[in-house]
This record gives structure tokens, C-alpha cells and sequence, in this order.
């Protein structure tokens, strides 16, 4: 038989467990698996507010072509500010 519950571990990391009264008394073999839940992330609501924005570029026509390549000419016109002044 397989009993598997959902528990918090309790700051003293010691468990009861409960077993159905199929099982009969005495001596058993116990098998333990921990396999801890990922923590789930809050969000703030900025984070919230700016995560309705993912994706939204996508299909853009500014972003067509070689990603790399679009990167390499916007950072040359961070690198070369002057260039946007002559």
C-alpha cells in the first residue's frame, strides 16, 4: 500500500504520520521520499503590472531578422551617441 501526503515541516523537523486502519498493527518497513515543493515566487504587483507587457513585442517589425545583429547595431548607437547629432 501507498500513502502519500502533502506535509509542512515544522521548524523542530519532526513528523506524525497517520496511517489508515488497513494496516495492521505491529512491525512494518517505512519508506520515506522528501521531494520539497519549489517555493512559490509573489509577485509584486510592479512585477505583476510589468509581466503584462511580455510578449508584446514579438511580431514586431523592429525585431525581424538576427537577433545578435539587431543587438550589435543598437549598441552602437549607445556606444556612438554623437553619430545622432551631426
Amino acid at each position: 500500500m501507498t500513502i502519500e501526503q502533502t506535509v509542512e515541516i515544522p521548524p523542530d523537523h519532526r513528523l506524525t504520520i497517520d496511517v489508515p486502519r488497513e494496516i495492521p498493527a505491529g512491525r512494518a518497513k517505512l519508506t520515506v521520499s522528501i521531494s520539497p515543493k519549489e517555493k512559490t515566487v509573489k509577485m509584486s504587483r510592479q512585477m505583476r503590472n510589468i509581466m503584462k507587457f511580455y510578449g508584446c513585442l514579438k511580431d514586431s517589425p523592429a525585431f525581424e531578422g538576427d537577433p545578435v545583429e539587431i543587438q550589435r547595431q543598437m549598441r552602437a548607437e549607445w556606444d556612438r551617441p554623437w553619430d545622432k547629432h551631426e
